[in-house]
This record gives structure tokens, C-alpha cells and sequence, in this order.
């Protein structure tokens, strides 16, 4: 551990993550979990008797992609 910090600026005041290098991984995390979010909510929508994958993944795709939306906005603004 000691090694990765002989590399990194003595600080990282504001940043919401230590290494910059984890952000993608962070990233696809959290629109990862947004989406399977999504697709629990619009799962509720579905018949009980098979209509319920079809969906899940509408939902999934649709709360995934504002979460996608959101992230790249809010990147695009940190690199300003």
C-alpha cells in the first residue's frame, strides 16, 4: 500500500476518490446498480404470469441510461 502512495500528490483536497485510476470502475458501478434499481421498479409493472423479464430490462435500460446520462455530465463538468 505504502507504494501506491509514494506515487500519488500529498493531497487530493475536494476529490471524492484517492486514485483517479479507480473512477471508471466506479463508474460502470454505479450505473450498474442503478440499472438492476430500474428494473426492480418496472418489474412491479409486469403480469405475474411471464411479463415481468421484458420489464425488468425496459426498466433497466431506461434508469441505466439516465444513470449513464448523469455520470458523463457530471465528468464533463469535473475536467472543466
Amino acid at each position: 500500500m505504502d507504494l501506491l502512495y509514494i506515487k500519488k500528490e500529498s493531497e487530493r483536497n475536494g476529490g471524492f476518490l484517492l486514485f483517479p485510476s479507480l473512477k471508471p470502475v466506479f463508474m460502470t458501478g454505479i450505473v450498474g446498480c442503478f440499472a438492476m434499481l430500474g428494473g426492480m421498479l418496472f418489474s412491479v409493472f409486469g403480469d405475474p404470469a411471464g411479463a415481468i423479464i421484458p420489464f425488468y430490462w425496459l426498466g433497466a435500460v431506461v434508469i441505466g441510461g439516465l444513470a449513464l446520462l448523469i455520470t458523463i455530465a457530471h465528468e464533463c463538468n469535473d475536467k472543466k
